[in-house]
């Protein structure tokens, strides 16, 4: 997989996109819908989307990626030079740089209240890439679920995901009660 990865990392491909607009699944094209949004929604997307990635790690949503197929819970991964070559899901090999990555952009603070707020939007197989006690101390990190009919059903979650992250964009969150407010499409808090 490494290997597969060097070649792809150093090809030339004409094709790099900013990586909000190379995704088609529902969470991007029936949800956010970036080529809809205004430029300060986009500008908020860009400071403050973060994008969980089997192929880059993480990143956020207006740096450019060559567009690829591949799901976080593929296994198979063997890390060079480790102590064993016992196979991995590319969640569980980017972990450490993805935490570390996300721990660098937060706000660390003594406040007993509130630290930074980290709305995972994700489903468990990406955010699973997260190591949640290894962020800064009184980080407030909201699993966001979405439920049909009580359940999660993954079509629905995935655009509810997208409509989240726009709404909140276009809302320049700031804190937890804007986070909270959101109730697009009949959704709630609870």
């Amino acid at each position: 997989m490494l290997k597969h990865w060097s070649v792809f990392k150093s090809s030339k491909v004409s094709s790099n996109h900013f990586a909000l607009f190379t995704f088609s699944g529902p969470a991007f094209q029936q949800g956010i819908i970036p080529q809809n949004c205004d430029l300060p929604t986009l500008t908020y997307l860009a400071r403050h989307l973060y994008i969980l990635d089997p192929v880059y790690g993480v990143f956020r949503s207006m740096e450019r990626i060559q567009p690829y197929r591949l799901e976080m819970g593929c296994k198979g991964v063997i890390k060079e030079g480790g102590p064993s070559t016992k196979k991995e899901s590319l969640s569980s090999f980017w972990k450490e740089s993805v935490t570390a990555y996300m721990r660098n952009r937060m706000t660390p603070t003594s406040s007993v209240d509130c630290g930074s707020i980290l709305v995972n939007l994700a489903s468990e197989e990406y955010s699973s890439s997260i190591d949640i006690p290894s962020l800064p101390r009184n980080t407030i990190f909201l699993n966001v679920l979405f439920r049909h009919k009580g359940r999660v059903v993954a079509v629905h979650a995935k655009r509810a995901h997208g409509l989240m992250a726009r709404y909140l964009a276009e809302q320049d969150a700031q804190s937890l009660s804007d986070v909270t407010e959101f109730g697009l499409e009949g959704y709630r808090w609870k």
